[in-house]
């Protein structure tokens, strides 16, 4: 089973667009591979500073839990844009700070 969501956001009077493809397996949950994302520019791309996880050619959300829920996995894969959109404009070592900010921001 699979889904392709579409996510867009707007940051610094700038457009960022996201394609996914959400899939569920019972062993694994939910998860949402990465067809297209903005480029990282001259930031760092190791799966560990955007977390991202790869399996064959595929790269996916890294979440540290399954995700039961296709609301559970929009949350996250929201979460997941905006703290990429930060990182790429702002830079850092990864995208921790701000996706710990967004959480904590509610």
């Amino acid at each position: 089973m699979s889904t392709m969501r579409y996510y867009r956001v707007e940051h610094c009077g700038r457009t960022y667009e996201f394609q996914f493809e959400y899939t569920y397996k019972l062993s694994e949950g939910y998860r949402a591979y990465i067809e297209s994302t903005p480029s990282y520019g001259r930031r760092s791309q190791t799966l560990h500073a955007t977390h991202r996880s790869k399996t064959g050619d595929r790269y996916y959300i890294c979440w540290s839990k399954r995700i039961h829920s296709k609301k559970d996995m929009d949350t996250v894969t929201a979460l997941w844009c905006k703290a990429t959109v930060m990182y790429i404009v702002y830079g850092g070592k990864s995208m921790d700070i701000y996706a710990d900010r967004l959480i904590r921001a509610g």
